[in-house]
């Protein structure tokens, strides 16, 4: 038997519930630029999106623009947020896509993004732990040239 939807993207309006959005905005301050143009990291996720969909295994858009031409646009309401499925080192990874791009991607393309949604999260997984292993290594270098003889001390137990 085959599966009745191999690939399926979520599109959520951010603006349904009254909150949704002021949660948004608010928590920008825990979304970092990734290493990737257009990718993010949420160090909160669930203080970002609303609850429901934090954890869902497929990817989920969200739009915050909305349908009331007086609410005011800016360029978190104008673009979609897209919340991969899965972490990075306790991050979730997130793209912020223009609405033309999505459209356009969806019209010529059977899958939004050019790699499974898994891969990205997992290469953003093993880079974080080499970045945080290659700061724990530069810290140990810095402790060991600030006091020299503590390090050797260390060396010959």
């Amino acid at each position: 038997m085959r599966p009745f939807i191999r690939y399926m993207v979520w599109v959520v309006d951010g603006t349904r519930l009254k909150k949704d959005y002021p949660r948004f905005f608010e928590g920008r301050k825990h979304i970092k630029t990734g290493y990737k143009n257009g990718f993010f990291l949420v160090h909160f996720p669930e203080e970002c999106f609303p609850i429901a969909w934090v954890e869902s295994s497929k990817m989920v858009i969200f739009d915050f623009k909305g349908t009331v031409p007086n609410e005011p646009q800016d360029e978190m309401r104008n673009t979609l947020w897209c919340l991969l499925p899965g972490r990075a080192k306790n991050r979730a990874v997130m793209i912020g896509i223009s609405r033309q791009d999505f459209v356009a991607t969806a019209m010529k393309h059977a899958e939004l993004l050019p790699e499974p949604a898994h891969e990205i999260v997992s290469a953003y997984d093993k880079l974080l732990i080499e970045l945080e292993a290659r700061e724990q290594q530069a810290q140990t270098q810095r402790r060991q040239i600030r006091n020299p003889h503590r390090a050797n001390m260390a060396r010959r137990l």
